[in-house]
């Protein structure tokens, strides 16, 4: 038995249509950018949708358009993936290391309420293996406060919080990645759902250098000197071929998920009936992406090795980014980051496991808390 925690979808038929746009030359850019964002828009319920490159270059333009600049203060949890803090470092602004419910491994709150200063400028806001935050105090708090919320869910798509999908549910910017092992990828790239047209419009720009891209160039083909460059942008644009393989994979999306969703809801009512296993607390108006399904258990590095010798992958999947001396010295206390980060275990909870894989898992578990 060997039973991955993540996993690489097979797109089947494709090579084909691979082949086809090298033949025409248009890899870069073409058609199919514009159709997945328009699938992904739809899915989503987003009418301001634009896709990227990757997801750490896609939260450094939504950090910029949201005012962050050198010196300033973004608050957010060191549980997320480096490709979510480093980007606050690499603009050069200062990061607020937040504390975490430990109940729900998302941020709390209360000590976000707490770390606002007049330098704080926005928030990136990170869904743990999928879960949605408690988004209406958030979105209360930094409203008051003018502090604009960038979502990471790049562990979320397809989770719903009052009936909405995520990338749709109030924030001033959402971000997605389509990373190899994500629910549906092009290899590499991202996507960023905007809150208003004004947004959306100026980072259609700032994703390709700053250009114009209906006045960049001439009918005859040539760069046109009356098209200004308002502002230094990134190059994050998907390529067509990346878009093209995107696309290929939303007839197949929903049930994806909804399998992830599926797994879940089994491990909720298998674990809960151990004693000595503490489930993650989710927001009752929510429904979660289960990309990967976490549990709390206080005996959590012996279960990990227990689980590994019995061909089961487990993972902490984030350790805490604070710790990295690039985002310099902290002295706060995180009390919950740290009853989390000492509990907290990952299993696998994707498309790909059978009833008798998931079964095998929460057997295994049984048999090491039992003894």
């Amino acid at each position: 038995m060997n039973i991955p925690l993540f996993q690489v979808k097979k797109i089947c038929n494709i090579e084909a249509k691979i082949n086809e746009l090298f033949e025409s030359g248009k890899v870069a850019h073409g058609e199919y950018v514009t159709k997945f964002e328009a699938m992904l828009g739809a899915y989503i319920g987003s009418q301001y949708t634009l896709a990227t490159s990757e997801m750490s270059s896609s939260i450094a333009m939504c950090l910029y358009v949201s005012g962050v600049r050198p010196g300033d203060e973004v608050l957010m949890s060191p549980l997320v993936c480096l490709a979510t803090s480093c980007p606050v470092k690499n603009i050069f602004a200062n990061i607020v290391w937040c504390d975490v419910n430990p109940k729900t491994g998302n941020l709390d709150p209360d000590d976000i309420a707490r770390k606002i200063t007049p330098k704080t400028k926005a928030l990136i806001l990170y869904h743990w293996a999928g879960d949605p935050s408690d988004l209406e105090k958030i979105y209360e708090m930094t409203s008051r406060h003018n502090i604009k919320v960038i979502e990471d869910a790049n562990e979320a798509l397809g989770a719903e919080y009052n009936g909405k999908k995520i990338g749709n549910t109030g924030a001033d910017f959402t971000i997605f990645s389509f990373y190899p092992i994500r629910q549906l990828t092009t290899i590499e790239g991202g996507a960023i759902t905007c809150k208003t047209e004004e947004n959306y419009k100026r980072l259609l720009k700032l994703r390709r250098y700053g250009i114009n891209q209906h006045t960049f160039r001439l009918p005859n083909g040539e760069i046109n000197l009356q098209s200004d460059i308002e502002e230094a942008g990134w190059n994050s644009y998907m390529s067509n071929i990346s878009a093209m393989i995107g696309c290929a994979q939303f007839d197949t999306l929903e049930e994806v998920i909804k399998k992830h969703q599926t797994n879940g809801y089994y491990y909720d009512a298998e674990l809960q009936k151990l004693s000595n296993v503490e489930l993650l607390i989710r927001p009752k108006n929510s429904i979660s992406a289960y990309w990967f399904y976490t549990f709390l258990c206080d005996r959590k590095d012996e279960l990990m090795l227990y689980l590994k010798e019995n061909g089961i992958s487990s993972s902490s999947v984030h350790i805490r980014n604070d710790v990295y001396s690039c985002f310099g010295e902290t002295n706060n206390t995180l009390e919950g980051v740290d009853y989390f980060s000492k509990r907290a275990i990952s299993i696998p909870c994707g498309w790909w496991l059978t009833s008798t894989e998931q079964d095998y898992i929460i057997q295994k578990i049984k048999q090491f808390l039992e003894v």
